[in-house]
């Protein structure tokens, strides 16, 4: 069934992750977000980069994590649930947080 098969991706990710598979669980993460943005599931689409982000988290590929975090929150924003974007900038403070200036002395 076409709406569910971002469900579906996004699960083979999950697993892929778990089980160790980095390339697979990152081919099924972008399926995962690219047939969720198609059907319009934004919430779903959200949930997808917020899951991808937390696995490059894990991974401590900062950058990437930050991005995804980073469209979740704004796709969460988007589709209504400002509580859920909320739960997840507090619980990713440190990672959303703007670089601290770095005063060097001359």
């Amino acid at each position: 069934n076409v709406n569910v098969r971002h469900y579906e991706s996004l699960l083979e990710a999950e697993l892929a992750a778990l089980d160790g598979r980095r390339s697979i669980a990152l081919k099924h993460y972008d399926i995962s977000i690219l047939l969720a943005g198609r059907q319009g599931f934004i919430q779903d689409q959200a949930m997808a980069h917020q899951k991808l982000g937390e696995f490059h988290l894990k991974s401590a590929n900062m950058q990437d994590a930050e991005y995804h975090v980073g469209e979740a929150i704004k796709l969460y924003e988007e589709w209504g649930a400002f509580q859920k974007a909320h739960h997840i900038k507090v619980k990713h403070e440190k990672l959303l947080a703007p670089p601290s200036e770095i005063l060097v002395a001359t």
